[in-house]
């Protein structure tokens, strides 16, 4: 159950921030662009750029991120229509860096095990392996990805 849902496409949101001359030091898009077609994301990022002064941080599951149906629960908007890689982000501008190891972290990972001791000792394994990750994204099951804004000023 949602308390505070706000619906809408966020496609039109940002092009309506936009026509009202809105700006943002800091836009923050995290985990939302898999839950758009590819070219819908392609879109909004292009769309970001207008909006952001400063920085535009974006957070996504790196590639395929495999999701049973049961999780998905009975919101339809929850599947993920879209995968993203380093190279999307890259060839952008962005800086990406990667969280979480992939094989303890992704749905069926070592770290989610239903067996606490297990889930554990692999948690602090993906913990003092971390700083590996972010900078080896290709390990990672999540990306970061940061793109300065160059200011005219």
């Amino acid at each position: 159950k949602y308390t505070n849902l706000i619906k809408g496409d966020i496609e039109k949101v940002v092009k309506n921030l936009i026509s009202e001359r809105k700006k943002f030091d800091v836009v923050l898009c995290s985990q939302v662009i898999e839950h758009l077609s590819k070219e819908k994301g392609e879109r909004l990022l292009g769309l970001l750029d207008k909006l952001a002064t400063k920085r535009i941080v974006i957070s996504t599951p790196r590639g395929y991120f495999e999701q049973i149906e049961e999780s998905l629960g009975v919101n339809k908007h929850q599947e993920h229509l879209s995968q993203w890689w380093e190279r999307d982000f890259g060839s952008r501008g962005y800086i990406v860096s990667g969280t979480g190891l992939r094989f303890l972290w992704s749905y069926s990972g070592l770290a989610r095990s239903n067996f606490k001791l297990i889930a554990s000792f692999f948690r602090l394994i993906a913990f003092i392996l971390s700083p590996i990750v972010y900078y080896f994204p290709i390990l990672s099951v999540n990306l970061i990805a940061i793109k300065n804004i160059q200011s005219d000023k």
